[in-house]
Protein backbone atom coordinates (compact mmCIF):
# COMPACT_ATOMS: atom_id res chain seq x y z
CA UNK A 1 0.00 0.00 0.00
CA UNK A 2 0.98 3.47 -0.23
CA UNK A 3 3.60 5.39 1.85
CA UNK A 4 3.74 1.77 4.22
CA UNK A 5 7.08 1.99 4.48
CA UNK A 6 6.81 5.57 5.63
CA UNK A 7 7.29 7.06 9.06
CA UNK A 8 4.47 9.50 9.87
CA UNK A 9 7.18 12.27 9.82
CA UNK A 10 7.27 11.75 5.96
CA UNK A 11 3.79 11.13 5.16
CA UNK A 12 3.09 14.64 6.31
CA UNK A 13 5.99 16.31 4.62
CA UNK A 14 4.50 14.33 1.53
CA UNK A 15 1.08 15.68 2.00
CA UNK A 16 2.17 19.29 3.21
CA UNK A 17 4.34 19.66 0.29
CA UNK A 18 1.66 18.30 -1.88
CA UNK A 19 -0.87 20.36 -0.04
CA UNK A 20 0.85 23.97 -0.62
CA UNK A 21 1.54 22.79 -4.62
CA UNK A 22 -2.36 22.14 -4.83
CA UNK A 23 -3.71 24.82 -3.09
CA UNK A 24 -1.37 27.15 -5.49
CA UNK A 25 -2.48 26.00 -8.30
CA UNK A 26 -5.79 26.63 -6.98
CA UNK A 27 -5.80 30.38 -6.32
CA UNK A 28 -3.85 30.88 -9.80
CA UNK A 29 -6.27 29.08 -11.74
CA UNK A 30 -9.61 30.72 -10.38
CA UNK A 31 -7.34 33.49 -11.52
CA UNK A 32 -6.97 32.62 -15.30
CA UNK A 33 -7.23 35.81 -16.60
CA UNK A 34 -4.79 37.94 -13.98
CA UNK A 35 -2.53 35.03 -14.03
CA UNK A 36 -2.03 34.96 -18.36
CA UNK A 37 -2.06 38.82 -18.35
CA UNK A 38 0.88 38.59 -15.74
CA UNK A 39 2.72 35.98 -17.56
CA UNK A 40 2.58 38.04 -20.92
CA UNK A 41 3.86 40.97 -19.10
CA UNK A 42 7.01 39.37 -18.12
CA UNK A 43 7.61 38.35 -21.50
CA UNK A 44 6.46 34.47 -20.73
CA UNK A 45 6.36 32.76 -24.26
CA UNK A 46 2.82 31.64 -25.26
CA UNK A 47 1.38 32.36 -21.65
CA UNK A 48 -2.02 30.65 -23.31
CA UNK A 49 -0.03 27.52 -23.33
CA UNK A 50 2.26 27.92 -21.12
CA UNK A 51 -0.46 28.37 -18.04
CA UNK A 52 -2.14 25.38 -18.91
CA UNK A 53 0.63 23.27 -19.28
CA UNK A 54 2.18 24.68 -15.71
CA UNK A 55 -1.11 23.70 -14.08
CA UNK A 56 -0.80 19.78 -15.53
CA UNK A 57 2.87 19.82 -14.52
CA UNK A 58 2.03 21.52 -10.91
CA UNK A 59 -1.24 19.32 -9.82
CA UNK A 60 0.40 15.76 -11.43
CA UNK A 61 3.38 16.14 -9.30
CA UNK A 62 1.78 17.42 -6.11
CA UNK A 63 -0.73 14.30 -6.68
CA UNK A 64 2.20 11.76 -7.77
CA UNK A 65 3.94 13.34 -4.29
CA UNK A 66 1.18 13.29 -2.10
CA UNK A 67 -0.72 9.59 -3.27
CA UNK A 68 3.49 8.27 -2.83
CA UNK A 69 2.69 6.96 -6.23
CA UNK A 70 5.89 7.38 -7.80
CA UNK A 71 6.58 10.04 -5.65
CA UNK A 72 9.90 10.07 -7.37
CA UNK A 73 8.44 11.56 -10.43
CA UNK A 74 6.19 13.66 -8.84
CA UNK A 75 8.94 15.68 -6.95
CA UNK A 76 10.99 15.60 -9.98
CA UNK A 77 8.21 17.20 -11.98
CA UNK A 78 7.33 20.21 -9.03
CA UNK A 79 11.65 20.49 -9.03
CA UNK A 80 11.47 21.70 -12.70
CA UNK A 81 7.88 23.43 -12.62
CA UNK A 82 9.72 25.55 -9.88
CA UNK A 83 12.89 26.22 -11.17
CA UNK A 84 10.77 27.04 -13.87
CA UNK A 85 8.51 29.21 -12.75
CA UNK A 86 10.78 31.39 -10.25
CA UNK A 87 13.29 31.95 -13.99
CA UNK A 88 10.24 34.11 -14.91
CA UNK A 89 8.84 35.57 -12.13
CA UNK A 90 11.44 36.11 -9.90
CA UNK A 91 14.07 37.93 -12.29
CA UNK A 92 16.44 39.05 -9.55
CA UNK A 93 19.13 40.13 -11.89
CA UNK A 94 17.35 42.94 -13.98
CA UNK A 95 16.83 44.82 -10.72
CA UNK A 96 18.49 47.85 -10.80
CA UNK A 97 18.89 48.83 -7.25
CA UNK A 98 21.98 46.49 -5.79
CA UNK A 99 20.08 46.23 -2.59
CA UNK A 100 16.98 44.97 -4.34
CA UNK A 101 18.73 41.95 -6.22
Amino acid sequence: MFHADHGLLQVLAHLFIATLYVIVGIRNARNWTGVIKRMTDLGVPLPRLAFPAALAVQFTGAILVAADFRADLGAILLIVFTVTVTGFYHRYWTYEDARAR
